[in-house]
This record gives C-alpha cells, structure tokens and sequence, in this order.
C-alpha cells in the first residue's frame, strides 16, 4: 500500500476494518519502522536523509509498504519516497528499509537511492536512477 505519512489520520479515519491508531484487521503501526515510535515517520525519515546527505527533503514522504493484517506483518521491504519540495513529480531520495517481523528480530537498513543493498551496488534502470538522483 502507498501512503503520505502525513495524511494517515485522514486515510484511515471512520474505516471499522483499518486504522492507524487501534488495533484493527488492517493497521499501519509506527513501531514497526525505523527510528523512535514517539516521532512521526515522516520527521525521521526526512532526519535520516539530512543525516546521510547532508539536506533535508520538504516535500511529502511518501511509503510503499504492507500493513499488519490480523495482527500479523509481513513486510520484508518498505520504500521511503521523499520529495524535495511539495509539487515536486518525482522523489529526490528513497530509502529502503528491510526487517524481520518480530521485533525481538529486528534489523534495519536503509539506503538512499541509487540503491545499495547491505554493501552490494543494485543497478536500477537508467532512467529510473536518474529520476531517483536527479
């Protein structure tokens, strides 16, 4: 599912069967991604990118990723789209972060594009690289 993390209130509000506060049969829950639970996803995506490079994305943050369904998560991969202004067609940086679905298991990684998966190049079409790089 592709979501704007800062308009999951919205998505998700008035719906009985998914949610992003509650425990639901589809929920997107905070703790099952990167950085401190207590921060909107999106400020620690935008903090990891200006920690990795240096600027600051400020347009939306935008994530391809599974939902917990019936209380279980498979999401071997999610895709961090951030763009640099609001408006913007195309992201400026995209992260990739793996992890394991127990949390006692848990082990993050994240990259900006072009790709690099744990210390091995991944080459990505050309156009697509320079959209992402550009």
């Amino acid at each position: 599912m592709m979501l704007d993390l800062s308009e999951l209130d919205e998505v998700f509000a008035g719906r009985w069967l998914w949610s992003a506060r509650r425990p639901a049969l589809a929920q997107f829950r905070r703790s099952d991604h990167f950085g401190d639970p207590n921060q909107p996803l999106d400020e620690a995506a935008r903090d990891w990118v200006q920690s990795q490079t240096g600027t600051r994305p400020l347009g939306p943050v935008r994530l391809l990723t599974n939902l917990r369904y019936a209380g279980f998560v498979f999401n071997p991969v999610s895709f961090f789209f951030c763009f640099r202004q609001l408006g913007d067609a195309q992201p400026s940086h995209v992260i990739a972060e793996g992890f394991t679905s127990r949390r006692s298991w848990q082990w993050t990684w994240r990259t900006i594009g072009p790709l690099i998966w744990l210390g091995r190049a991944c080459r990505l079409p050309s156009a697509i690289a320079e959209r992402i790089t550009s």
